[in-house]
């Protein structure tokens, strides 16, 4: 299984998809902990996989803050 999923995340990586330099040991790991996380957390009372899955895919892709926010000091 890591093996698929290296390679989704190399597939992934060349397509653009991830910025270029992004560690993809890395990568793998934080994509396991957002599913552990989504699972942890999911209702009971709802029984569609796409609620989750959707929330893992776009907070790994896009993260969780504005585009384009920043800090100011």
């Amino acid at each position: 299984m890591l093996d698929q999923c290296d390679h989704l995340f190399q597939r992934a990586l060349e397509a653009g998809v991830l910025r270029p330099g992004t560690g993809l040991v890395w990568a793998r790991h934080v994509c396991h902990t957002l599913i552990h996380e989504a699972d942890r957390n999911r209702s009971d009372e709802v029984d569609d996989a796409d609620e989750p899955a959707t929330l893992v895919a776009g907070t790994l892709l896009r993260g969780v803050g504005q585009q384009g926010g920043s800090l100011s000091p």
